[in-house]
């Protein structure tokens, strides 16, 4: 849907500065390692079997 009206309003250019690069590494690397982090961290601290015994 984003994309059909990315095309329909003409904003599909990409210009690719360092700026733009230097985004594209910091979320690449920094976003997704502190998301696993926090991924991890609710997987050991609420365990689907823990919680599964405490509701029956």
């Amino acid at each position: 849907m984003l994309l059909g009206a990315a095309f329909a309003t003409g904003q599909t250019h990409f210009n690719p500065t360092p700026q733009v690069w230097a985004s594209r590494v910091f979320h690449s690397l920094v976003v997704s390692f502190a998301s696993f982090l926090v991924w991890f961290w609710l997987w050991r601290h609420y365990l689907a079997s823990r919680r599964a015994r405490s509701r029956s």
